[in-house]
C-alpha cells in the first residue's frame, strides 16, 4: 500500500487506478469499481482489512514517461541499497511513527527479530514465532508514548 512516492509526496499508487476488479465473498459475485468508489487513505483504501473480497484485477494510467536507464534496473538498485532483504522481513511495520524514534531502534535485537540496521521502520525475522516481533513493536509503540508522539501500525489479520 506505500507503492508510489509516500507520505511526504502525497502519492500512492491509487493516484493510477482506474478501476479494480474484485469476487465478491458475501454476494458470490464479481465487481468493478471505478476509482469514484476506491475510497483512499494513505496506506488504505476500503479494501484494507476486508476478507470478503478478493482482488482479481486492476486498471492502472501512468502519464507517460521517457527513461534513460532501464527503469527495472535502477529500481534493482535503489532495493539493494535502500531495502534489507538480509533475512525474512515484515516490510515497513508502522504507518505512522517519528523517524527519530525509529531511528534510534535500528539494530535493536529480541531473540531472532530485530529492527533492521540498514532501513528504519523495517523488522527483520528469524524467529519461529511472532513474540519477538511484537515486543519490537510495543518497545516502538511506548518510546512513542513518552515522547508524546504518534505511532500507528495497521495489523490485518488473515484467517
Amino acid at each position: 500500500m506505500n507503492a508510489g512516492r509516500g507520505r511526504q509526496h502525497q502519492s500512492t499508487i491509487y493516484d493510477f487506478v482506474e478501476s479494480v476488479t474484485f469476487f465478491d465473498f458475501e454476494s458470490n459475485t464479481i465487481k468493478t469499481f471505478g476509482i469514484e468508489k476506491i475510497v483512499k487513505g494513505y496506506r488504505e483504501t476500503i479494501f484494507t482489512g476486508i476478507h470478503s473480497c478478493l482482488i482479481l484485477s486492476a486498471i492502472f494510467k501512468f502519464n507517460q514517461a521517457t527513461f534513460d536507464n532501464n527503469p527495472i534496473t535502477e529500481r534493482c538498485k535503489w532495493s539493494k541499497k535502500f531495502q534489507d532483504n538480509s533475512a525474512p522481513n515484515c516490510g515497513s511495520v508502522f504507518k505512522l511513527a517519528d523517524h527519530r524514534i525509529l531511528n534510534r531502534l535500528r539494530g535493536l535485537q529480541i531473540g531472532g527479530a530485530s529492527f533492521s540496521s540498514k532501513t528504519y521502520n523495517w523488522i527483520l525475522n528469524k524467529s519461529i514465532d511472532s513474540k519477538s516481533i511484537l515486543i519490537l513493536i510495543k518497545i516502538a509503540k511506548f518510546l512513542h508514548i513518552i515522547n508524546g508522539k504518534k505511532a500507528e501500525l495497521e495489523l490485518i489479520v488473515v484467517d
